[in-house]
């Protein structure tokens, strides 16, 4: 059955869909009013925000910058490194906050994004971001669907006005830190450097005052790993290396943690300088010795998997498999299979260079089975510490030892 319209009815049928565009134009016209009259900063900070878009997308086409994700991603710094795995979206709404804190906004529209939009831009921006020492990592939001946009309140532990004496203070301890590697330091120095430096100048303390970020380490020296990691992610970015801030927990713990991934004469490694500082688990021999626990600097995948760390989001991270940038490595202590004779030059070496500690890193479960067999009172032990207590004129030497089966370290004190 078909209806037909006779000109009068298509006539009243096109008036009425004008008139409900008026009705609908003035509905709008009077929430939008209302609106701002609830709230005018909102309203003030979003149309800026979108101008600002306007803007910035004129310039781009005037300026035939490309706008392919590669290319973006290509022309932002390499150490963004979390920003690198959001959604060419995300990272629009990680600019736009990321523009907002730089500019101590207490208040930041953020166009065309939601609640989850923010939500993972803002751990992604503070992830790559150790210098915002004024945030907490918080925030509150407001979502205008009319608007399309998020208004974002950041969590302020320091005033706006108190930023610049703080970030002053903040860059002189860390240029001077740097400043002692000298101008010929290779990558792996300044590595090494600022682990050495956090780990004998900060203390664990879960109490410790702002501790989620670099002002407990450099100014408080005493914080929690999320301090110790973004203090040494400044460090290195600072000098210009590339270091990113990793998310994870301890698995036995099911304990929060977190510790870095470094990039070091092109090679990627792990980094954990929270662990470096025997104050994370109490008193250690380390800490009598030379205050830093060496076994975490630039491990490999397989080994930071192996002690225990858990990523919280895996797929993020290369695989990092060069040994040859482990400290243990570096420093000829390592050992791919058991020799006596060699085990025994490390010794006497350290001996002479007036230490009292020497750690051994073995290549295979085989090889460090051996040692730990040895060194418990094996013939190593005896042949060693017994000659090294006669050099001295003794009859005896108090020594104790430690292991760790997950990375193969054999470490014998005397």
């Amino acid at each position: 059955m078909s209806r037909r319209w006779d000109s009068g009815q298509s006539n009243d049928r096109r008036g009425g869909c004008l008139g409900c565009v008026t009705v609908l134009a003035l509905l709008v016209g009077v929430l939008m009013g209302a609106l701002y009259l609830l709230a005018p900063t909102t309203i003030s900070l979003t149309v800026k925000a979108y101008t600002n878009h306007a803007i910035s997308t004129i310039n781009d086409a005037l300026t035939d910058k490309p706008k392919d994700k590669e290319s973006a991603e290509a022309d932002a710094p390499v150490d963004w490194y979390a920003r690198a795995h959001l959604s060419e979206e995300r990272q629009q709404v990680y600019d736009q906050l990321l523009e907002g804190v730089t500019n101590l906004s207490k208040t930041i529209a953020v166009i065309h994004a939601d609640s989850q939009d923010v939500s993972e831009a803002y751990n992604a921006m503070m992830n790559d971001h150790p210098e915002l020492f004024w945030l907490d990592g918080s925030f509150s939001y407001t979502y205008a669907s009319l608007l399309d946009s998020v208004t974002v309140e950041p969590g302020f532990i320091v005033e706006p006005e108190d930023v610049p004496s703080r970030r002053e203070a903040i860059e002189h301890e860390a240029d001077a830190v740097l400043a002692a590697a000298g101008t010929d330091a290779s990558e792996y120095d300044i590595a090494k450097l600022a682990y050495e430096h956090i780990a004998s100048t900060t203390d664990y303390d879960i109490s410790a005052e702002n501790n989620q970020g670099i002002m407990s380490v450099f100014l408080g020296h005493r914080s929690v790993c999320a301090g110790y990691a973004r203090a040494y992610q400044y460090l290195l970015q600072r000098a210009g290396l590339f270091c990113a801030y990793v998310e994870g927990s301890i698995g036995s713990r099911s304990e929060e943690h977190a510790w870095n991934l470094v990039r070091i004469d092109g090679a990627y490694a792990f980094v954990d300088p929270t662990w470096a500082d025997p104050t994370y688990l109490g008193e250690s021999p380390d800490a009598a010795v030379d205050g830093v626990i060496y076994d975490y600097l630039c491990v490999t995948s397989d080994e930071i998997v192996r002690d225990d760390h858990v990523f919280s989001n895996p797929d993020m991270w290369p695989v990092c498999n060069s040994p040859e940038l482990d400290y243990y490595h570096r420093s000829g202590l390592f050992f791919e299979n058991y020799d006596s004779q060699a085990l025994a030059d490390t010794f006497w070496r350290e001996v002479e260079a007036q230490g009292s500690k020497v750690a051994f890193k073995f290549g295979s479960d085989e090889a460090y089975n051996q040692a730990v067999v040895e060194l418990d009172g094996g013939q190593f032990l005896r042949e060693q510490l017994l000659e090294y207590a006669s050099s001295r004129g003794q009859d005896s030497v108090r020594y104790s030892y430690s292991v760790s089966d997950s990375l193969r370290i054999v470490k014998l004190y005397w």
